[in-house]
């Protein structure tokens, strides 16, 4: 066995030394059912994919697994355990074993696998042993509780007394069927400890976001506020969660995929106080129909709790001057064109801030495809003046000259239609998703609703949105703050298109850089390959039960196949 090898092991056994657990300390539990269910499972998805060559190195990669194997439990769960406590992070992971009683002189037995991949075992006595990476001189130690051998960065994680629990911590995750699961669970007691020990971790990796070499101090402070917003959100879920869970299914019967979510908040908490304003608020877009084989769907009524609110406030004044930045580095633009984009987009961003205090983010829509392979998209999004919009559409000229627009072409029940003409220059990224379809944007304003309609038939299906929403908002809550569909094939055919159109680089490219070009290109048309077979949605949904969120996912096949494609390339080379 070669250490080119055990990078697959260190990417579960990498434990970070020096940290104490708690029994107040946030710990994620996560479960792979074992080592054959994730065999059939790989096995599922590398024979699905279309490309014969791709399609045998099924053999290369259940060798490769095959060796990683001796000593291991092949219908016994792989545990992990992430602590998140002070300062760092810890992994504790748990090995199903085969060996009643482990030792380094049977060959056959986990230590000696653990020792051809560079992990040199030494028996301490009393049931533990030092396991010693040969290339970098770390040391783990571990200890055997019934079935599982626990790895740990330090030997109080694995005392004498470690308890033997088995598959227990995890057997409600294997219960539901989940091939892959994790959860989080916490007890109402301990809650203010859980927050000290966590914001001591975030202070630890706060600290690690460093100033890059030719970073604006604009683009750096935006990192930052970012990141500590971030922190903010994963606070309460780590810190107030009652119990997190989500797990993973590869319907091999069924050949689709599943992912399903599932959050309780703990009592007088903020996160239960944000869980509770889901699916409170009407929709005002209810009556907008979303075709069941779009290329695109989605409905989102997202109501935002006060530190969401909070955070988009200082979020938004942040970004404007990284974005004008930007917009003073693009190659292209005159002085006058750059001008007018900023002003445009500190319209939009007024737009949004304007926005923050409306009952939800209210959002649609739908992009299906029409007779003779030609597409329509509608979409609608409710903002707190939709007028600035007309403002903004003025402007687009005025960026570069080669846009052109038509406004107030009509009136529709109080919505003004504006028609943005696509330049020449992006009409072939356009036809990518819009085949054959006028080259123009259709963009609808009013006092409350901002309209966007492309494609066949654009004007009058938009005009059928327009006359539903009219009628105002549903008498009832969104059962679903979330639901969206997407097909896949059509979005990675844009991608490519949109790759081939990008400009030539004044500057060569340097080997590194034409080396990542030609490994992007490569997935793509493998993926693209893969799904041009069909079945190839991605849905999901977030909605709330009670007090609990709940979320599912489903991937069909064709997905699957070119998920299985890319593992198989990935096993042609590197194994």
């Amino acid at each position: 066995m070669t250490h080119s090898k055990l990078g697959f092991w260190l990417a579960g056994l990498v434990l970070v030394a020096g940290l104490t657990a708690t029994a107040q300390e946030p710990r994620i539990r996560v479960m792979q059912a074992g080592a054959d269910q994730l065999i059939a499972d790989l096995k599922f998805l590398v024979e699905g994919a279309p490309d014969p060559a791709l399609k045998k190195q099924w053999e290369n990669l259940e060798a490769t697994l095959d060796s990683f194997l001796p000593g291991i439990h092949r219908e016994l769960p792989l545990r992990m355990d992430l602590l998140l406590g002070s300062k760092e992070l810890t992994y504790i992971i748990s090995l199903p074993k085969v060996e009643t009683k482990l030792s380094a002189k049977n060959k056959d037995g986990l230590l000696a696998n653990l020792n051809s991949l560079g992990f040199n075992p030494k028996d301490l006595g009393g049931g533990l042993w030092e396991l010693e990476d040969s290339a970098t001189k770390i040391k783990y130690y571990l200890r055997e509780s019934g079935e599982f051998a626990v790895v740990a960065p330090d030997k109080k994680f694995v005392p004498a007394n470690l308890p033997n629990e088995g598959e227990k911590p995890v057997a409600d995750l294997k219960a539901l069927g989940y091939d892959v699961g994790a959860k989080l669970e916490n007890p109402a007691q301990g809650m203010a400890e859980r927050r000290t020990q966590f914001g001591e971790l975030r202070k630890e990796l706060e600290a690690a976001i460093k100033f890059k070499r030719g970073e604006t101090q604009e683009a750096f402070a935006l990192r930052q506020l970012t990141a500590r917003q971030n922190f903010d959100e994963l606070e309460r879920f780590v810190v107030e969660t009652s119990l997190l869970q989500a797990g993973w299914i590869t319907d091999v019967d069924k050949k689709v995929g599943r992912g399903e979510f599932k959050l309780t908040a703990l009592p007088e908490t903020s996160l239960l106080a944000s869980a509770q304003q889901l699916a409170t608020t009407p929709s005002r877009f209810h009556a907008v129909e979303l075709h069941d084989k779009a290329v695109m769907s989605g409905r989102m009524t997202f109501p935002l709790d006060d530190l969401r609110k909070k955070n988009l406030r200082e979020f938004y004044p942040a970004l404007k001057p990284v974005v004008e930045q930007q917009i003073d580095d693009r190659e292209g633009l005159t002085p006058a064109g750059k001008a007018a984009a900023k002003e445009a987009f500190g319209l939009l961003l007024g737009m949004l801030e304007a926005g923050i205090d409306l009952p939800a983010i209210d959002a649609v829509i739908d992009m299906h495809d029409v007779d003779g392979g030609k597409r329509v998209l509608i979409g609608a999004i409710h903002v707190a003046d939709g007028t600035v919009a007309d403002k903004i559409i003025a402007l687009i000229p005025k960026v570069r000259d080669d846009w052109k627009v038509e406004q107030n072409i009509k009136e529709e029940q109080g919505v003004k239609l504006h028609k943005v003409l696509i330049p020449e220059r992006r009409k072939a990224v356009f036809s990518a998703l819009f085949p054959e379809s006028e080259q123009a944007v259709y963009v609808g304003t009013s006092k409350d609703v901002v309209w966007c309609a492309i494609g066949e038939g654009a004007l009058t299906e938009l005009s059928a949105a327009i006359a539903g929403v009219s009628k105002g908002p549903s008498t009832e809550p969104a059962t679903e703050v979330l639901s969206y569909q997407v097909r896949l094939g059509p979005w990675i055919r844009w991608i490519q298109a949109v790759d081939e159109s990008r400009p030539k680089p004044k500057t060569p490219k340097t080997r590194t850089e034409l080396q990542a070009e030609k490994e992007r290109k490569e997935k793509l048309a493998i993926a693209e390959e893969a799904l041009r077979g069909g079945n190839d949605v991605i849905s999901g949904s977030l909605r709330r039960d009670g007090d609990v969120v709940l979320g599912d996912l489903e991937v069909q096949e064709g997905v699957l196949r070119a998920v299985g494609s890319l593992i198989a390339k990935f096993a042609k080379d590197n194994l």
